[in-house]
């Protein structure tokens, strides 16, 4: 055991009740206790589930549209009439053979360009997490929080001006992969999540900290169920250019928000004030605060602390694995269902609005009403998430996938379970590092799941299309075995700070006896 190990299990034990924000400048936090009151008072009469619910609605508000428009440019930059092109990406009746002939001869490109597009907005905002999360612990939440904001707001405004330029002619629809470029080398969306849980982490306690971040992802869900819902109105009201000019003002309300109403929860060092905006910049790049990292990731802790954060990052991981059939459920709804994309989309939104509720009245019910413990929620969390993709592979109707989604309501509340009990068990000053590695880890694992429940359906498709489900409900399964030993390694630190307590409470009777 390491002596910052030490300190920790000397600090924190499974009834603490005090603010993480409220910790000595020796932690290396960078608060003084003087300091850390008032920084605390100010934060806390400001939500910041507003920023997470506007930047949702922007993400999701032209996810839809701009699949339409690469498929639609796609085609017109191939050559093809411009009246067959619109056509494409729709549920036009009674498609003539050529229209369809003509679709397949567009979609393995457009397929393509988004592939490309999904791998730029995932990998390097991963990689740009390793760099922000651990540069955050020591100069501040708000800049990881506004700069990905930005890089958006250029990508939106790129993808406005290449729509709008289309219309006057073709142009290459790549360019809408490169459109990702700012996002991407800001943080995209995993640093601005890392961003909000952390500086959420850093304003509650661990009794109502488990609530609010329920609320915070409900809000994401939230902002993401409404964009989606209200995408394709406001298209037909609008334009494409629209869209994306909405989506990068959502971006810079985000922005104006953070800078304007939210006061820091990190106050940087006393060595770090002397660093200008350049040199803060500069920060950012250099390899020890990397290695510094991944020195807290890898690090012995005391009290199973290090096996238990393993563990979370782990089931964090396996989820999004599991949720790589995500990718091939709509083609699965057709074959197996004949579902339009009407129906598909109808039952999507009762799903997310299932999950909403499940994270904001579950979570609160749960913690609030019957003193749920965190392990428990996860548990069940995971449950629903086996249960779900159990039933969608059992299902012979549509209306059963209604059932899956009414009876599982709590798919997703695992991770804010496992955030709340990672947030216990580390100083404040890891707390960055860890969320960032976790959620750039996340990041990259769907560039193995898609491809792997691309590869089951397509191979499974004439006799068995429901395969792909029971796959990821064992997936999901795996995560079960990792929270029963999340579990026993929380009953073991919990005796582990017992006995530490008890000798040290021994050893100070020695010596006032001697």
């Amino acid at each position: 055991m390491d002596s910052e190990g030490s300190k920790s299990s000397s600090s924190v034990n499974s009834n603490e009740r005090t603010p993480l924000i409220q910790t000595t400048e020796d932690e290396g936090t960078g608060f003084s206790s003087s300091s850390s009151s008032s920084v605390f008072k100010k934060v806390k009469c400001v939500f910041i589930e507003p920023v997470a619910v506007v930047l949702c609605f922007g993400w999701s508000i032209s996810g839809i549209v701009l699949a339409n428009q690469i498929i639609y440019q796609t085609c017109e930059y191939l050559g093809y009439n411009k009246t067959e092109c619109s056509l494409l990406g729709t549920n036009a009746a009674n498609k003539s053979d050529d229209l369809i002939a003509l679709e397949a001869r567009v979609q393995p490109t457009a397929a393509q360009i988004s592939m490309v597009a999904n791998i730029i907005i995932s990998v390097l905002p991963a990689l740009c997490g390793l760099l922000l999360g651990p540069w955050s612990d020591r100069f501040g939440r708000k800049p990881v929080m506004v700069l990905p904001c930005v890089g958006y707001i250029i990508t939106y405004l790129a993808k406005a001006t290449i729509c709008w330029q289309s219309a006057i002619t073709p142009l290459n629809p790549w360019l809408y992969a490169v459109a990702y470029l700012p996002a991407a080398l800001t943080g995209g969306p995993s640093v601005v999540c890392a961003g909000l849980f952390s500086f959420l982490t850093d304003v509650t306690t661990e009794h109502d900290r488990t609530v609010r971040m329920g609320i915070l992802q409900a809000c994401t869900l939230a902002g993401a169920f409404v964009g989606m819902m209200s995408s394709s109105f406001i298209l037909e009201m609008t334009s494409s250019v629209a869209v994306f000019v909405i989506s990068a003002l959502a971006m810079a309300f985000g922005a104006v928000y953070v800078l304007v109403f939210i006061e820091d929860s990190v106050t940087p060092r006393v060595g770090d004030v002397r660093f200008g905006g350049c040199g803060k910049l500069r920060e950012i790049f250099r390899l020890d605060l990397l290695r510094d990292m991944f020195n807290t990731f890898f690090k012995a802790r005391s009290g199973y602390d290090r096996g238990i954060i393993w563990l979370t990052v782990c089931i964090g991981a396996f989820t999004v694995l599991g949720s790589g059939g995500g990718n091939v459920f709509y083609l699965f709804t057709r074959r197996k269902f004949d579902w339009t994309l009407e129906d598909y989309t109808l039952w999507q939104s009762a799903d997310l609005m299932a999950i909403i509720v499940g994270n904001f009245l579950g979570i609160a019910i749960l913690k609030k009403i019957f003193k749920v413990p965190d392990i428990a929620i996860a548990f069940l969390s995971i449950l629903c998430f086996v249960s779900d993709s159990f039933i969608k592979g059992l299902a012979s109707h549509g209306w059963q996938l209604y059932l899956s989604t009414g009876s599982t309501p709590l798919k997703g509340t695992e991770g804010v379970a496992l955030m709340s009990i990672s947030s216990s068990i580390l100083p404040s000053h890891d707390i960055a590092k860890i969320y960032s590695m976790a959620m750039s880890i996340s990041a990259i694992v769907p560039l193995a799941g898609a491809p792997l429940f691309t590869y089951i359906y397509s191979r499974t498709l004439e006799n068995a299309p429901e395969l792909f489900n029971f796959v990821a409900s064992g997936i999901y399964s795996v995560n079960l075995l990792f929270v029963g030993i999340i579990h026993i390694l929380l009953k073991g630190r919990q005796r582990h700070h017992r006995l530490y307590n008890e000798s040290s409470i021994s050893s100070e009777e020695g010596d006032l006896v001697a």
